[in-house]
């Protein structure tokens, strides 16, 4: 398959997509992709959010049987209960949402704030404490592989987190050995390294197959015309069934043209 990728144009029409972000560098073609692929993504981003408060109401179960009558559980509660509420608010109001700019800034601003919540919340977990590592790791992969937003923001999102992250696991993890945190910000990079480079891989692989798309319809557009060219031509045109040849008429009668004539006689 021919790499979107290059600098020149091709035989794909010059549709190039970006080096960085394998987006379009055709602004309206972009713009076409994002909004016949939103139905997918809106279904891809709902079910990030879903398994997000599944996740959530399964740590907040966890915290309520270790933090039971205690004064941090109702704190935890409170930020649990508003994180669920966003992410059940943004699945039912963009539900019919068409794509726009603004979409995607609201589902960055949202996803930022999740982030910044689970931060928070990681913030008040003991200093010996690494338990939420393994979700810091899926947050990240998320933001990559599931939310539909560009690569840029993607980006943005996920190393703004891992950059918090590192300072609380600096900062606030005083009592957990250089080996174990040596591991928990390798994680989170490596992270970030896999969750980037198959965001980019897909998001040239779907552009890719959209502009394959465009190309198939043309062509058959295109192909249904002249095919409909070709059936009005033969009905108004007298052509002979052997040669080819269309039929001149002379006088009052019809009668083949003189190369027809030779033709169709020596056949």
């Amino acid at each position: 398959m021919m790499d979107l990728g290059e600098e020149s144009t091709a035989s794909s029409g010059g549709a190039l997509l970006t080096r960085w972000s394998r987006e379009f560098s055709d602004v309206a073609l972009e713009r076409q992709f994002r909004n016949e692929a939103h139905a997918d993504s809106r279904r891809h981003e709902r079910t990030g959010l879903l398994l997000f408060i599944v996740i959530t109401c399964m740590f907040t179960l966890n915290d309520v049987l270790a933090l039971w009558f205690t004064r941090e559980i109702l704190v935890l509660l409170l930020v649990r209960g508003t994180m669920v509420a966003i992410a059940t608010s943004y699945i039912l109001l963009t539900r019919k949402r068409e794509y726009s700019l603004l979409s995607d800034r609201l589902t960055a601003a949202l996803v930022l704030l999740l982030g910044a919540l689970i931060l928070g919340i990681e913030s008040t977990r003991p200093p010996d404490y690494l338990g939420h590592l393994g979700l810091d790791v899926m947050y990240v992969i998320v933001v990559y592989l599931i939310i539909p937003l560009p690569l840029g923001y993607q980006c943005v999102i996920s190393l703004t987190y891992t950059l918090f992250e590192l300072l609380l696991l600096v900062g606030l993890r005083t009592e957990i050995d250089s080996l174990s945190l040596y591991v928990a910000s390798t994680g989170l990079v490596i992270a970030n390294i896999v969750g980037l480079t198959f965001a980019r891989r897909m998001g040239r692989y779907h552009r890719e197959r959209f502009y394959a798309l465009i190309q198939e319809k043309q062509a058959r557009a295109e192909l249904e015309a002249a095919l409909a060219e070709v059936k009005t031509l033969s009905s108004l045109l007298p052509i002979c069934c052997v040669c080819k040849k269309i039929r001149t008429i002379q006088g009052i009668g019809r009668a083949w043209s003189r190369i027809s004539m030779n033709i169709c006689g020596n056949s």
